[in-house]
């Protein structure tokens, strides 16, 4: 008998010994262990033989000393004793890793830096620079990382990383220029947190609204659809009145049969809806102003009854490429989140806005020139404070109470809205409310596929 890898009887509990066994008059402690020297497979309990088995057993357990610990202690980046904060340095989960501002080599990593890539220390030689880990995508950002720790201090941000096996890891980092005694950029300190766990739940979050998204969609479809059909049906009682001329009756198959092409492209619209799966994206050409405005309707109807809610839409600002669902999830987010800001204004307003938008070259803002439809939502709530605006996308960040809000509604408009190679500008004022604008890249119609309306 066995407890996992251990033989002899141990558990990792702590030396939980099998229940002994009468043989000859004494008791005995069987065994499948030939290193602690008893090829009988029995070990007696007399004290003189115990405290040989333990010895041996002492011996065996030293011998079987990780062999990763004893590779990271001979690796050129180790921690060693009389580095500052060694120790935690080791131990702490977080990666770490040290380099060189001037040169870009390492200096030091810490295990867990290493395992989070999935090397081993006999991986990385001495002279390899912090690169080393960049994703191919990502190494044209390494010159604007410096630039920023030189102006800056420090640069926080995401990145992608390469694993050992090749795959890719999203890293959060954080990184900060230390200067050496004549002011000049010394080394720089990098932490690296592993953003797998809130990718997963990410993903899980957004699957779960898409779905509540889609119910939704569908509900504003179908109240289309009834619309439609109640035509089509009225049209078909007036055709078959006896006194229905042949003009009229004309005029109705006429109107029976636009109605039956604007159902078809209903129904077009759901199954575009609803073709996304998980870890994809459904994307068309569509032209928000109509989308959005049908579902703003069905939204106000949950919104609670004090609420002002005001539409504001260009009717014609320019076709985005989307996800149809995810640009509803953005919607949904902002809104839920306006509700919540004005719980405690005196008169609770709500202002949805869509416009075309041209960002021009070296403007103030930091959004990149270009065209863009640009989905705003204001409220006049309380106001976001300056010392928590930096970390409002945060996934799992959220200052509402317990059981209010998960903290990843604002993380997955972010998220959304990058993937569409858009960007979030934010302005806030306490006690008087706050503005958040999506820019949208606009495109030119693509004759190859349908647009949405």
């Amino acid at each position: 008998m066995s407890y996992g890898s251990f033989p002899c009887g141990f558990a990792l509990g702590g030396l939980k010994l099998l229940s002994p066994k009468k043989e000859e008059g004494r008791e005995l402690m069987t065994t499948n262990c030939p290193t602690l020297g008893h090829g009988s497979g029995a070990c007696p309990t007399k004290p003189a033989h115990a405290r040989q088995f333990l010895e041996a057993l002492s011996s065996s357990l030293r011998a079987a000393v990780p062999v990763a610990a004893n590779s990271y202690e001979a690796s050129p980046f180790a921690f060693h004793d009389q580095d500052p904060g060694s120790t935690a340095l080791r131990q702490t989960r977080e990666g770490v890793c040290i380099w060189d501002y001037s040169t870009g080599l390492m200096e030091k990593l810490n295990p867990a830096a290493i395992a989070m890539h999935g090397y081993k220390p006999t991986d990385i030689g001495a002279g390899t620079t912090v690169d080393f880990f960049f994703a191919q995508s990502e190494l044209a950002k390494i010159p604007q990382i410096k630039a920023t720790l030189l102006m800056a201090g420090s640069w926080d941000g995401v990145l992608l990383h390469k694993r050992g096996d090749g795959s890719e890891l999203r890293v959060g980092v954080k990184s900060t220029l230390k200067k050496d005694a004549a002011g000049d950029p010394g080394t720089v300190v990098c932490t690296y947190y592993d953003l797998s766990e809130e990718d997963r739940l990410m993903e899980m979050a957004l699957t779960a609204q898409r779905h509540e998204v889609v119910a939704l969609l569908i509900a504003g479809k179908m109240h289309d659809v009834n619309n439609i059909l109640a035509v089509i049906a009225g049209s078909v009682e007036l055709a078959m009145l006896a006194e229905t001329s042949a003009a009229e009756l004309i005029e109705y198959l006429s109107a029976i049969q636009t109605n039956c092409m604007a159902l078809t492209g209903i129904i077009g619209d759901v199954m575009d809806i609803t073709r996304g799966r998980k870890g994809t994206r459904r994307d068309v050409d569509v032209r928000l102003s109509k989308f959005l405005a049908a579902d703003l309707r069905h939204l106000a109807k949950v919104l609670p009854k004090d609420i002002c809610l005001t539409v504001k839409l260009e009717d014609d600002p320019g076709i985005v490429h989307a996800d149809l669902v995810q640009i509803q999830q953005v919607l949904l987010n902002l809104i839920v989140n306006a509700a919540h800001a004005t719980e405690k204004a005196a008169q609770r307003q709500i202002i949805v806005g869509l416009a075309s938008e041209t960002v021009p070259a070296g403007g103030a803002q930091s959004i990149p020139a270009g065209d863009y439809v640009v989905l705003g939502v204001v409220d006049n709530g309380c106001g976001i404070p300056p010392e928590i605006m930096p970390r409002i996308f945060d996934s799992l960040f959220t200052t509402k109470e317990p059981g209010k809000g998960t903290g990843l509604g604002l993380a997955m408009v972010k998220k959304i809205v990058r993937d569409h190679g858009g960007y979030i500008a934010v302005v806030s004022e306490l006690g008087k409310g706050t503005e958040f604008k999506v820019y949208l890249p606009r495109v030119a119609p693509d004759s190859r596929s349908r647009t949405i309306s």
